[in-house]
């Protein structure tokens, strides 16, 4: 509830802003688990994502943010939760895989961090695709774009799910993940 009518205030808000376009809408499917992996070069990313999309979207987010006192009660009402990062949170991968088998929409900016230097990218992390795999859920990559200055345009572009598949063999996570990289700077270039 709190999450739809905060979504709602601030896709007015943004769209007085900011010129969003939203290409690859049909990308995501409308049911069932799926991570959506993003870039990550502003604080506003999370907001751009949750008001370009129909589906709710839990979040995960830096365990500091959820000590700040007014911002630590928002993210626990809209269903975010916290992530130790630099280490291998179990907790935090497990309520991961539990929302996505749940069938909701979880977003994981695979770089882990904000991107703070002039490079499109910088080093993912395995955790989104590793997430993906243990709860057999779809990735849909997408990437923002575009300077954050009022009135300036805001791209964002979902591209084609796809999944890590579940075999006799684990994949290769770092391999994986280097995919779901590429993929992400190709749209992000367009």
């Amino acid at each position: 509830m709190l999450y739809t009518i905060l979504r709602n205030i601030l896709a007015v808000l943004y769209r007085i802003v900011f010129q969003l376009e939203i290409i690859g809408e049909e990308n995501i499917p409308k049911e069932g688990g799926v991570i959506l992996c993003s870039n990550h070069r502003s604080n506003n990313d999370a907001i751009f994502l949750a008001i370009c999309q129909k589906r709710p979207i839990t979040f995960m987010a830096k365990d500091s943010l959820f000590k700040i006192p007014v911002l630590g009660f928002a993210l626990r009402k809209i269903a975010a939760f916290p992530v130790k990062r630099g280490s291998n949170d179990i907790g935090a991968i497990r309520t991961a895989v539990e929302v996505l088998k749940s069938g909701k929409m979880l977003c994981i900016f695979p770089e882990g961090t904000r991107n703070k230097t002039e490079e499109a990218l910088i080093e993912f992390k395995t955790g989104a695709v590793f997430v993906a795999y243990k709860a057999e859920a779809n990735i849909v990559p997408c990437a923002i774009s575009g300077k954050l200055r009022p009135f300036s345009k805001i791209r964002v572009e979902y591209g084609k799910p796809f999944t890590v598949e579940k075999t006799d063999v684990k994949p290769d996570m770092n391999k994986e993940t280097e995919r779901l990289k590429e993929t992400i700077l190709e749209l992000y270039k367009k």
